[in-house]
């Protein structure tokens, strides 16, 4: 595997990740950017992913939900935003994307324990959750 194929697998990655904790396509754009500019050209080991996922959580109160990205997300996804944020955020980081606790600590200013869980409330309620969603369809 080439260079330009690793980064352009963790660039897509990171705008999937920016994508699922904004629900918008601009924030999840301005993460990726804001990643790339403190992470280049260093993209080993997840730092790229990491520094999106930071930017994107700290960017998301900066923009307007836009249901049209969050339409274009399977059911099972769109579950993920009728959740609270933090779980959402705690899901998305530790579940989807397989980021270590200490990583979490650092990108969400929670303690180990915190994120364990709202991780665990976010198992809990997103089956519901999917279902309400399901329903509407």
């Amino acid at each position: 595997m080439t260079v330009e194929m690793k980064t352009g697998e963790a660039l897509h990655e990171a705008f999937r990740a920016a994508l699922v904790l904004t629900g918008s396509i601009e924030a999840a754009e301005c993460a990726v950017t804001d990643a790339i500019a403190t992470s280049a050209p260093d993209f080993a080991d997840d730092t790229l992913l990491v520094e999106t996922a930071r930017s994107a959580i700290q960017r998301r109160t900066n923009f307007s939900e836009q249901p049209a990205a969050i339409s274009m997300l399977p059911v099972e996804l769109r579950g993920l935003f009728l959740l609270s944020s933090t779980s959402r955020d705690c899901f998305v980081l530790r579940a989807l994307l397989g980021l270590p606790s200490e990583a979490c600590t650092g990108i969400l200013n929670l303690s180990k324990d915190e994120i364990d869980e709202a991780l665990c409330a976010a198992l809990l309620d997103l089956p519901h959750s999917i279902n309400s969603i399901r329903s509407l369809l």
